[in-house]
């Protein structure tokens, strides 16, 4: 009986220690799966069954955020700029054991084929995979 109880302790102090995240956005704008110039073929192997690890899992950029082998990024509120060219999005993040939130700027080309993506100020291009 006394293990039970410090498993519950345990689990207690972890459940209270962990953050509340805000709720998670889907953001229509993003059409597709968009990856770094050069990275989609890392894409497609993936989509098609190949083996998913650390060399061979890329960043994608899709409607539901970013995601990678070792962590995301959600939507949590999105703004339209510029009517279907430019959105601002606050993202919550998580790697590991790291948590944080960001505010991104989203500027899609009139294509659509690729997106130029601001992360904390710094440029990302971004290109459509499988078009």
């Amino acid at each position: 009986m006394k293990r039970i109880g410090h498993l519950a302790i345990a689990i207690v102090s972890v459940l209270a220690a962990s953050p509340v995240r805000a709720e998670v956005k889907r953001a229509d704008f993003i059409q597709g799966t968009f990856a770094k110039p050069g990275l989609c073929d890392k894409v497609a192997a993936v989509a098609a069954g190949g083996p998913k690890n650390l060399d061979t899992v890329t960043e994608t950029l899709t409607p539901d955020g970013f995601r990678s082998w070792e962590g995301n990024c959600d939507f949590e509120t999105i703004t339209e700029k510029e009517k279907g060219r430019s959105y601002e999005a606050k993202m919550s993040c998580i790697e590991g054991a790291a948590q944080w939130t960001e505010t991104n700027t989203f500027d899609i080309d009139p294509s659509g084929q690729t997106m130029t993506v601001w992360i904390e100020g710094e440029k990302h291009e971004y290109v459509k995979c499988g078009s």
